[in-house]
């Protein structure tokens, strides 16, 4: 046997191979059940944060009732208590929710409410206005009055709009409206009773218009705003639960972090109704999120299958007289799971064997044993050579018994230079002392 680097690989015979498959089907439906856990923690939490939000809207609406004058609301009996009521209600539906979805269809709804309300008291104080406009003893007074009660009414609505703090919702009604109001309170302030009736008049249209087309823009927003916020809801979830995943994060992490980087920049863009950009992150979150965990899965399938190699080839150099070295076996760079793992002994008599097992089993196990004296010998071609039997027997009686015991089956030994014709000597006809001596091992 010369000098040459010596090779050949493992594989685990049906038995070994069902027994880790199913072993690593019961760690998975364990690690889907932490994953499930972690969704439903983060569902509680983001169910807590929109209640939270949806109990300001109650706030704010609270406030809006107290602050509305008491002369308008004469205007509006028992719609003060009704309102109330309403909300007492959804008060009540809110405690009840059991998902974020519920409470944010309830903030749309108290927003509704808000402005229904908003609507009446700006009606009331249109009817206020008009009624004290009937008062006027003089045509041109009334007719100011009426298109002053348009312009209170009008700049009441966009308050209302304003007070919302809601994005701006047909902008060019929106700017139409606030131009013909300025015109109208011109015309009032000149005491143009004809101008300023003719503006009221269009003022009433172009409002009208605007809080038609402003609704149905919001309606649609809203369903796509909702729409966008369960899928960075379902992506931040199951985020969570890859993240609690032990074996997606030992093999995966580099791709989750980037996803979870990601998350950032898809909640602003939510943020910003950037909602194209959340429809795209979603339709490739699904296949991302299956490739990562098959990929996991596969890594830690042949993790325990080279688990099961170690352990074995420990139980074997035990039984051949090696002694492990302190921290062996051990990763060659702890950082990166899937690097080798290096099993490194050596027997009282000072031979020594290390052995480099990859993380995938397709690949070359190495050897490299010192301490076994090399043999001089001529090879096939006629060039000089050298060989170590000792060793080449040690590594043999090691297949002999990861076969027989263990269910590991080997390629034959190799190395560079190997000469297929040389008979290797017996082990009593070896002498002692040596030098280093290593191989590599091949799939079978």
């Amino acid at each position: 046997m010369s000098g040459s680097p010596k090779y050949n690989c493992y594989r685990l015979q049906r038995e070994q191979e069902k027994r880790l498959r199913a072993e690593r089907q019961a760690q998975a439906r364990a690690e889907a059940e932490q994953r499930h856990r972690e969704v439903a923690m983060r569902q509680a939490t983001r169910l807590l944060h929109a209640q939270s939000i949806v109990a300001a809207d109650f706030d704010a609406l609270e406030s809006r009732l107290h602050g509305t004058p008491a002369d308008v609301m004469s205007f509006l009996p028992g719609a003060g208590a009704a309102v109330r009521n309403r909300m007492r209600e959804l008060r009540e539906a809110l405690a009840r929710c059991s998902w974020e979805g519920e409470a944010w269809e309830l903030r749309d709804r108290i927003r509704a409410l808000r402005q229904d309300f908003g609507r009446e008291v700006s009606d009331a104080a249109r009817v206020q206005a008009r009624e004290a406009a009937k008062r006027m003893q003089e045509e041109q007074a009334r007719q100011l009055s009426r298109a002053d009660a348009e312009c209170r009414s009008a700049a009441a609505r966009i308050a209302e709009y304003d007070n919302a703090k809601e994005r701006v919702f047909d902008a060019l009604g929106r700017s139409e409206v606030e131009q013909v109001l300025v015109a109208t309170q011109s015309a009032i302030v000149e005491h143009d009773a004809p101008t300023a009736t003719e503006l009221a008049e269009r003022l009433a249209v172009v409002i009208e218009d605007h809080e038609k087309k402003r609704e149905a823009e919001r309606v649609r927003w809203v369903a796509a705003c909702a729409g966008a916020r369960l899928k960075v809801a379902l992506i931040d979830e199951a985020l969570s639960g890859l993240k609690a995943d032990q074996v997606v994060m030992r093999w995966c992490q580099n791709r989750i972090d980037e996803w979870i980087a990601r998350l950032v920049t898809i909640e602003a863009a939510l943020a910003g109704d950037r909602f194209g950009e959340v429809q795209i992150a979603a339709d490739e979150w699904k296949p991302f999120a299956e490739s990562i965990l098959n990929e996991a899965q596969e890594m830690q399938l042949r993790e325990d299958r080279r688990q099961y190699v170690v352990r074995s080839l420990c139980e074997v150099l035990a039984g051949q007289g090696f002694v492990l070295k302190n921290g062996s076996p051990a990763l060659d760079y702890p950082e990166y799971p899937n690097s080798a793992v290096m099993i490194q002994a050596r027997r009282l008599s000072g031979e020594a064997l290390a052995i480099s097992v990859p993380h995938d089993l397709d690949e070359r196990v190495e050897y490299d044993l010192d301490g076994y004296e090399r043999r001089p010998h001529t090879a096939a071609d006629g060039t000089p050579a050298t060989s170590c039997d000792a060793a080449e027997l040690v590594i043999e009686q090691m297949r002999t018994v990861l076969d027989g015991q263990f269910g590991i089956e080997s390629s034959p030994l190799e190395w560079e230079g190997k000469d297929p014709d040389r008979i290797r000597k017996g082990s009593k006809d070896l002498p002692g002392g040596g030098d280093e001596h290593r191989g590599r091992g091949g799939a079978a």
